[in-house]
């Protein structure tokens, strides 16, 4: 659930979700979020 309110709270984020649905999607969107944060800099940003 926190990796919803993650999305959530980006508007781009959100944008990718809705032009592109789906697991591949979600999992690209992540690790290009992740990539623009600079790696993993937070736990909850990186799955285990």
């Amino acid at each position: 659930r926190r990796q919803t309110a993650r999305i959530e709270a980006n508007p781009l984020f959100s944008q990718l979700l809705e032009a592109m649905p789906g697991p591949a999607c979600l999992i690209n969107a992540q690790r290009q979020i992740i990539a623009a944060n600079g790696g993993c800099s937070s736990p909850s940003a990186c799955p285990p």
